[in-house]
């Protein structure tokens, strides 16, 4: 089976039953370090992602996203790193990128350009995130295949 074969297989609900095992081999090529992730958002007809954004954007959104828990030394609170972005399932990292991108890389100010990504609603939210794969260097120093 190529690729074709097998995501036209899983779309069409041929292999329902048989997922688990298949998602669980991609998690486990993606913890082995050889495969990740990566987002990528189209907004008003532009895209930009994680390897185009700009360390002005970066910057800009990590300053402002937090995370927070509670552990055995009690409750914590930190900043989140660029490395912890994940537009597609979370609508405040979404909206903070739009924003960032409007207002750093293309000049719009900010309170315009928090208006503009308030509005998009949460259907097109699902069309305007997306994730593509990135096949990390080997460690051998060789050069990886281009990313999608």
């Amino acid at each position: 089976m190529d690729v074709e074969e097998i995501t036209a297989a899983i779309t069409a609900g041929d292999l329902d039953g048989n997922l688990e095992p298949i998602a669980a081999a991609i998690w486990a090529r993606h913890d082995a370090g050889a495969v990740t992730f990566a987002w990528r958002i189209t907004f008003d007809g532009d895209t930009w992602d994680a390897e185009s954004v700009t360390l002005g954007e970066l910057s800009w959104v990590e300053g402002r996203l937090w995370t927070e828990g509670v552990d055995a030394g009690g409750p914590w609170r930190r900043r989140i790193t660029r490395a912890e972005l994940v537009p597609k399932a979370r609508a405040d990292h979404a909206l903070t990128l739009v924003v960032a991108h409007l207002h750093k890389a293309q000049g719009v100010p900010l309170a315009e350009a928090l208006k503009r990504a308030e509005a998009v609603t949460a259907a097109d939210l699902e069309s305007m995130v997306s994730e593509f794969e990135v096949v990390r260097p080997p460690k051998d120093g060789s050069t990886p295949p281009p990313t999608s």
